[in-house]
């Protein structure tokens, strides 16, 4: 199958790198944007074909990949309908959380909804193109018409291994990752770590090598070696009190408090949590909370020579 063009909406961290793989991919990559965005200079400067919401958009052809933030979708796909004969047109997303939440397989049942959903955050994605290095990404073809495009379009995109599942597998696995170790136990695990250490008189710097920089260490053994050559690898030390305190903290409690978060993600409850959340005034009380810790500071001190 040939693919010659895709059109991205959005130009956030992840479309970026979208834009720029598929570009030098060979591909003609079309950009969306509302006519008030701050992007379309930037977008132009990057030799992207920039369009607006008040365009002909029947000439950007049939592929719409929708990079936008999630809560956005189900307006973008509105705007759409209103400008497009949607027939056959192929929706991709990059996350599976708008297509379950809103329902758009019922809504939009003539477009071809697809998943290719890179498991890499922006800046890996485009390194890892540039690199050749292997790219993991989820895909599903819920009404399997698409197989092929998803193929060619995930090896424009530089994926090299391929998951085929489903939009529920994905968005629930990805939703409870981050909620049970990514975004939660990694770095508030390594704040208290750090700021423990400080509050007993340990060097900041070495608090800091010890708890924040050394978790990239040990995640790249991880998946170098695998679970029982990882276990082979660390010195015994490190084996006897790794699990002196898993068997401390991983408890029936913490069991309890996992279920606890599957359940949201299952019955739908995370959904109301998210439309009550104000997201922009939570990331700001986060990041005044993450100041009163030593630990950005000591970061940027360490790192002042590498920014």
């Amino acid at each position: 199958m040939q693919v010659t063009r895709a059109t991205i909406i959005g130009y956030g961290s992840q479309a970026k790198a979208w834009a720029a793989n598929l570009k030098d991919s060979g591909l003609q990559v079309n950009l969306l944007l509302r006519p008030e965005s701050p992007s379309i200079s930037q977008a132009k400067n990057a030799g992207l074909n920039v369009f607006t919401f008040e365009d002909e958009l029947e000439q950007l052809g049939e592929i719409f990949v929708f990079l936008t933030p999630d809560d956005t979708h189900h307006l973008i796909a509105k705007e759409l309908s209103k400008k497009l004969n949607l027939n056959q047109k192929n929706f991709i997303y990059a996350h599976g959380y708008s297509y379950l939440r809103y329902d758009f397989e019922k809504t939009y049942p003539e477009v071809n909804h697809l998943l290719l959903a890179p498991k890499a955050i922006a800046s890996e994605l485009r390194e890892r193109y540039l690199s050749q290095e292997n790219l993991v990404a989820v895909l599903s073809d819920p009404k399997g018409k698409s197989s092929e495009l998803l193929e060619v379009l995930s090896n424009k995109l530089g994926i090299t291994k391929k998951i085929q599942a489903t939009f529920k597998d994905e968005t629930w696995a990805d939703l409870f990752s981050e909620q049970s170790v990514l975004c939660s136990l990694l770095p508030y695990g390594a704040r208290k770590s750090f700021d423990f250490l400080i509050d007993k008189g340990i060097h900041p710097e070495v608090a800091f090598t010890e708890c924040w920089m050394e978790v990239k260490l040990i995640a790249d053994a991880m998946l170098k070696f695998g679970p029982e050559g990882f276990f082979k690898l660390i010195s015994p030390n490190a084996l006897i009190g790794g699990e002196k305190a898993q068997k401390l903290i991983f408890d029936n409690e913490y069991q309890k408090k996992l279920d606890s978060l599957w359940k949201d993600i299952s019955s739908g409850q995370f959904d109301s949590q998210v439309d009550e959340t104000k997201a922009n005034e939570l990331r700001q009380q986060v990041l005044d909370d993450w100041k009163k810790s030593k630990l950005p500071s000591v970061y940027d001190e360490f790192y002042k020579d590498q920014k």
